[in-house]
């Protein structure tokens, strides 16, 4: 991003200086107590003049408070001299402009300062009893709190040359995540990524267990001696897998710490003929430039090295982006290119608002491409202007032949797909750390698009591939999701064809394994038939699988229950939805059962969010909570000591009500508007089921014309996968 054009650079020198106190390395999500100390440059600053200290726009540190001594997030101002002036600060979520959108503003008021006088502020003043400042969750490797000075009072704030910045690491580690290839033949050698997280998701540091494996299920060759890094860094990977059997086979990991981990599957077979499976991102996110954190290198290091991505790739938002990005962004895309291993591709996000089609992700073929923006809205350099792009149907007319793909999604804008171009929008995303956007995958079936569905990231955390929910749902509400590739090799040739045949699927994040045809014809293809079609679906989950249902257009045709019902009393209760499709979409549901006879047991959170979602369960006969959706399931299972009486659940956005015994019998939903809200009392599936599923489905109701099928795989735990389409065209 650069500033407006009003910004005189000359000025900067006059301004002061700032430094911050400690600048040791800071933890994610840990409260800390930091001294911002500026003194004020030759210039003075009058009365009604102001500074500025800005965060990021996706920075999620505690919002500064200036009331409460005893409260998290206090903060003082002091001023540092023989003025009279008086100080008042304010700390504003939208105080500045995008990207340092977070602004906490002190006023001077009552007086003037002079050259050498000093402001200090302190973020999380302990002195009164608060604990601190809380920092952000997500690590950076250079964190800035972007100073900005107004000395005229004009409202034109000018940053100073160098502002304050220091370092912040993940913590200590909670747990163990551990992923491998998800495919393989007999005899071949596969890959294994070990790593420790923090309780927000961070890569942890400070750890140098010893990792020992051991395989569960089909046979496997397993090295020995592995240990994190001498840098403390809690990430390792290994080429030494050997497979030594048919069948699936996982990995248990464990450290010396006691933690331990189960990979994701692998499907073992004889021999793999045609495309194999592999996992990326079509949307990793973006980085400092524009609205996200960190470097170009560190995205893709970290796609590669910690997300485990096999393929990526990089959207800033086209109006932020600069000439001079999108040439270092070129020669990052080069330098990390590695076929068989890595294949990242130059992209940008096409940012226009949707009633001029809204977001749209960008990427080439390769590097020998242009950008072309919807607006130089936050740019300086306008001598290249006439080239932008302001309706996504212009765009799609530049780019119609040459190289390029688009990529529908729903971000800060929601795409439009009234502007569909069936030419370079082969998929679309219905996941990604927004939220999860089935709405959009039923409007493409209605609006009669073959498409495929795949999910990404929209990362602004600098961890593609490996992003989890902010406990601030404005921020990113859902986890990110993955892309599921057939593939005959890992090059961008074959990724580039296989992806506009649509061979692909999306999940919610877990590497969920799935192969769906039509009458032997693989997701993605459209075909003719002459009678009623033969579906095979084979799944393998991450954890138990719940149910697999089968659908023609928007209709379920057939669910395939896989889980069987826990036993004894046990119900579960789901929310489900989101309010609207732009950025205020996660739908908050404060709520609260009663139960008029029976008491509750136990009760067991389903698909929570640590940090954010909370439940009180202090009273045997009611429980209250507080959780968010976004367009995925969240809530809880209970256990309870009989069947007679009456349930309640009342939330703020619908009731409902009924005998316990009737919600043990059949499953009972109310519908609560807007985009999917719903809630749902049940009996609670089993936690301990088969996670694989193999079976064949006859649709003898198919109609002649075009019938559109596809298949949603859901696990206990709630994650789920979608295949891309069979378009089934019978006489």
């Amino acid at each position: 991003m650069r500033l407006p054009d009003w910004t005189i650079r000359n000025w900067t020198d006059e301004l002061g200086s700032a430094e911050v106190e400690p600048a040791a390395d800071a933890v994610a999500g840990e409260f800390g107590t930091w001294r911002i100390r500026y003194e004020v440059g030759r210039w003075g600053i009058d009365e009604r003049g102001s500074i500025k200290v800005a965060f990021r726009q996706v920075s999620n540190w505690g919002a500064p408070q200036f009331d409460d001594p005893e409260g998290e997030n206090y903060t003082t101002v002091r001023l540092h001299s023989g003025s009279e002036a008086v100080l008042a600060p304010r700390f504003e979520r939208r105080g500045y402009i995008r990207h340092w959108r977070q602004a906490l503003t002190v006023d001077v008021l009552d007086g003037c300062l002079w050259e050498g006088n000093s402001i200090e502020i302190t973020l999380g003043d302990t002195s009164g009893g608060s604990p601190g400042l809380k920092a952000q969750t997500f690590s950076e490797s250079n964190f800035e709190f972007k100073v900005f000075v107004d000395p005229f009072g004009a409202g034109n704030f000018q940053p100073l040359p160098g502002s304050p910045t220091l370092r912040i690491k993940g913590g200590e580690a909670r747990s163990l995540v551990a992923i491998m290839t998800s495919e393989a033949a007999v005899g071949e050698k596969g890959w294994l990524l070990v790593k420790a997280e923090d309780r927000h998701g961070n890569i942890a540091e400070g750890c140098s267990e010893e990792i020992s494996l051991e395989a569960e299920g089909a046979d496997l060759g397993l090295p020995g001696g592995l240990r994190f890094g001498g840098d403390g860094i809690a990430l390792l990977r290994t080429e030494e897998i050997t497979f030594e059997s048919e069948g699936v086979a996982r990995i248990r990991v464990r450290d010396g710490a006691g933690r331990e981990a189960l990979t994701n599957p692998v499907v073992v077979r004889g021999r793999i003929e045609g495309p194999r499976l592999h996992w990326g991102d079509f949307h990793g996110g973006q980085t400092a430039g524009t609205v996200g954190v960190n470097s170009f290198e560190e995205f893709y290091r970290f796609a590669r090295d910690a997300g485990a991505l096999e393929f990526t790739t990089h959207q800033g938002n086209c109006f932020e982006v600069t000439n001079e990005d999108m040439e270092e962004l070129k020669e990052k895309t080069r330098a990390f290119h590695e076929p068989g291993r890595f294949v990242p591709f130059l992209g940008y996000e096409w940012s226009g608002t949707t009633p001029m089609g809204g977001d749209h992700a960008i990427f080439f073929f390769d590097e020998e491409n242009a950008i072309h923006r919807c607006s130089h809205w936050l740019q300086t350099d306008l001598s290249d202007a006439d080239t932008d792009r302001d309706h996504i149907t212009k765009l799609h007319a530049q780019l119609r032949g040459g190289g390029a793909l688009s990529l529908p999604h729903v971000g800060g804008r929601p795409a439009n797909l009234a502007f569909h171009d069936p030419e370079l929008e082969p998929v679309i995303e219905i996941h990604s750390k927004h939220g999860m956007f089935e709405w959009m995958l039923e409007e493409s079936i209605e609006r009669n698009m073959k498409v495929g569905f795949v999910a990404g990231s929209d990362d602004h955390y600098g961890q593609p591939g490996a992003c989890y929910p902010s406990e601030d749902v404005s921020h990113f509400a859902a986890r990110n999701g993955l892309t599921a590739l057939y593939a005959g090799e890992l090059t961008r040739e074959s990724i580039w064809s296989d992806i506009r045949a649509r061979r692909c699927y999306a999940t919610s994040g877990e590497r969920i394994y799935l192969r769906f045809t039509v009458n032997g014809h693989w997701m993605g293809e459209e075909i003719d038939g002459a009678g009623p079609p033969r579906i095979s679906v084979e799944a393998v989950g991450t954890g138990p699988i719940e149910r697999i249902e089968v659908f023609r257009g928007i209709t379920r045709v057939h669910t395939e229950k896989i889980a069987q019902d826990q036993e004894g009393i046990r119900l579960r209760v789901l929310f489900s939805g989101a309010r609207v499709r732009g950025r205020g979409r996660s739908t908050l549901w404060d709520g609260r059962l009663a139960l008029s006879e029976a008491r509750i047991l136990e009760v067991e959170p389903v698909a929570f969010v640590d940090n954010r979602d909370r439940i009180d369960v202090s009273a045997e006969s009611s429980i209250s909570w507080s959780l968010y959706t976004a367009g995925d399931s969240r809530g809880f299972n209970m256990e309870l000591d009989g069947d007679a009486g009456e349930m309640e659940i009342q939330t703020q956005h619908a009731e409902l009500r009924g005998s316990i015994r009737d919600f043990l019998g059949n499953s009972a939903f109310v519908d609560a508007g807007r985009l999917g809200q719903r809630i749902e009392v049940g009996r609670a599936p089993a936690t301990d089921g088969p996670s694989e599923a193999r079976f064949e489905y006859i649709d003898a109701d198919a109609h002649s014309g075009m019938n559109t099928y596809w298949v949603r795989v859901v696990q206990v735990d709630q994650e789920k996968a979608w295949s891309s389409p069979v378009w089934v065209n019978l006489a």
